[in-house]
């Protein structure tokens, strides 16, 4: 585990000590500053359900940035300024899923691009839509509806999975081709909780399900999310290259995406892993 991972996985077991610590949030501020902090509420959290020092109220993007501004600021930056050349009419003033996706597929600068299928503690686990993935500039008339992507901080990779466990999920998974299923645990802002591992150490329990925080609400909602961690399962080919996801393998409820079923095609996510490069991090 190196000084990344270390940090989010610090993070993240003091939020856990309270669920009223954290919640999800698209709001931001007026800088490129998310709303996470280690020192307790700040002025404009504007939830009165955060308690404690270690609070979190932000979306993945904005939770993802925080890290590499403690850490790795000189990545931050990079990806900052290819954020403001290129989607400066993005409405979050930080780098969006997308935009690091898109970043770091550029054989960007300071960091490693690599297979999800290598992820290793301390990487940046990002993915999003083709149609967000494949853009070149925000243009707010003609952006795309819906998910914009997923970005995680790498606590864990190459899990072992259980093929017999998801057996009877709906995926398009061929080992005889040589795909494996690879088991990821993150450090993530998200409204959708994660495979909890009991038996792990630390204990990687999701603890994003706990009761609702009063005055916080996500889409009108009371939220329920937030900063917490857990294990992702993906299909990956025979050279660790991303086919599949899914949140919770073992949650019958949780499918794994694309699907190809309904609006996603197989092929429809892109996803990788980016490594950050000495030059990346804090001196």
């Amino acid at each position: 585990m190196n000084a990344l991972s270390q940090f989010a996985e610090n993070f993240v077991s003091q939020v856990n000590l309270n669920s009223r610590s954290t919640v999800y949030s698209y709001a931001h501020g007026t800088t490129d500053v998310p709303f996470v902090s280690a020192n307790g509420p700040q002025p404009g959290f504007g939830c009165p359900g955060l308690q404690g020092q270690y609070v979190s109220r932000t979306d993945c993007s904005g939770w993802v940035s925080y890290v590499l501004q403690q850490l790795a600021m000189p990545g931050y930056r990079a990806a900052k300024a290819y954020r403001d050349a290129h989607y400066a009419q993005d409405p979050c003033p930080y780098p969006r899923a997308y935009i690091y996706c898109n970043y770091f597929q550029q054989a960007a600068p300071l960091f490693t691009a690599l297979p999800v299928g290598q992820a290793e503690p301390g990487e940046v686990l990002v993915w999003a839509p083709l149609t967000w993935a494949q853009m070149t500039a925000f243009d707010p008339a003609n952006a795309p509806a819906g998910d914009t992507g997923h970005i995680m901080i790498v606590l864990q990779g190459g899990m072992p999975i259980n093929p017999a466990a998801i057996q009877a999920k709906s995926l398009d998974y061929h080992p005889e081709n040589g795909d494996r299923l690879v088991g990821i645990v993150v450090a993530d802002s998200s409204t959708v909780t994660h495979e909890s591992l009991h038996n792990s150490t630390p204990p990687y329990v999701d603890c994003r399900a706990n009761q609702p925080k009063p005055g916080c609400l996500w889409d009108g909602q009371p939220e329920t999310a937030g900063l917490s961690w857990g294990m992702i399962t993906f299909v990956v080919d025979a050279n660790g290259a991303f086919r599949q996801f899914c949140f919770d393998a073992t949650d019958p409820g949780n499918s794994f995406h694309p699907t190809g079923q309904g609006t996603e095609a197989p092929g429809s996510f892109v996803s990788l892993v980016a490594r950050p490069e000495a030059g990346a991090l804090n001196a």
